[in-house]
């Protein structure tokens, strides 16, 4: 549901002249929109798609930055974390026109830190404060990668830079009844109650 709501967004931008950036945290589903969007006019897509931290790879070389990536796991881990996007809002400075219209954030719940919220600052026109940007993200359910934090303290964190409207999805198009009753026929799974 939010995936599609972000594509039908950063279609809407770029049909109306905007530099947009359509950034998710799975590399799975950063080629799998970097493939949907293949297959449309040009005229629709956006000027980046995939993921956030391909872009701030990107953007450190485009701007010389030599990135060394650990071999270690847990050293790259951080490195993505910590590192990378100093790297990238360093890069973004000398840049300086380097800049989206607007910006798209799919899965926002794993990209909710502080140094990955400076990189949206710098790439955006108007900065997150005056520009343009939509984060979609289940702060509840889904936060995977960014254990550390509460949903409401991620919301937090951004209410502290801009001011902002939150809409809420409140019907499941994804996992409907029908689908939960075929799932518990199939696995023999009992949904818990209400």
């Amino acid at each position: 549901e939010k995936t599609l709501l972000a594509i039908e967004e950063a279609k809407k931008a770029v049909a109306n002249g905007m530099k947009v950036a359509l950034f998710c945290y799975n590399k799975n589903l950063g080629d799998w929109l970097d493939k949907y969007f293949e297959d449309l006019p040009f005229s629709l897509r956006p000027a980046y798609i995939g993921t956030f931290h391909r872009y701030m790879v990107q953007t450190s070389k485009n701007a010389g930055i030599r990135l060394a990536f650990p071999s270690d796991a847990a050293a790259l881990n951080e490195f993505y974390a910590e590192d990378l996007p100093v790297s990238a809002e360093n890069a973004l400075i000398q840049l300086r026109n380097d800049k989206f219209d607007k910006i798209i954030v799919d899965e926002a719940q794993d990209l909710i830190t502080e140094k990955y919220l400076n990189v949206f600052d710098k790439c955006l026109t108007g900065g997150l404060t005056r520009g343009k940007w939509t984060f979609f993200g289940d702060f509840s359910q889904q936060a995977i990668y960014n254990t550390h934090l509460t949903s409401e303290k991620m919301k937090d964190i951004i209410e502290e830079r801009t001011s902002f409207i939150r809409f809420r999805l409140t019907v499941n198009c994804r996992n409907t009844k029908t689908i939960c009753d075929e799932i518990s026929l199939v696995t023999d799974f009992k949904a818990p109650s209400d």
